[in-house]
C-alpha cells in the first residue's frame, strides 16, 4: 500500500522539484498539494504545480491555495 501524502509548499523551485520527485515514487500516492504564499506569488505557483501534476498525469490530485493569517482577517 502506498504512502499517502499531503503536500504544502511555496511554489520555489526546491518545492516543485520536490513534488516532481514524489510524483515518480512508486512507493508513495500524492492526494494533494496546497500552496502557500510564502515566497511566492499564488498565481504562477498554482500554475506551474498544476502543469507539473499535468506532465505527469496526475490531474485528479487536489490543488488548493492556503491563505496567510493577515489574509484571512478582513
Amino acid at each position: 500500500m502506498p504512502k499517502l501524502i499531503l503536500m504544502d509548499h511555496d511554489g520555489a523551485i526546491d518545492d516543485l522539484l520536490s513534488q516532481l520527485l514524489v510524483l515518480t515514487m512508486s512507493d508513495t500516492e500524492l492526494i494533494g498539494v496546497t500552496v502557500t504564499p510564502a515566497d511566492c506569488y499564488i498565481e504562477p505557483a498554482l500554475e506551474s504545480t498544476y502543469k507539473l501534476l499535468q506532465l505527469m498525469g496526475q490531474e485528479q490530485v487536489a490543488l488548493g491555495r492556503r491563505l496567510l493569517w493577515h489574509q484571512r482577517v478582513s
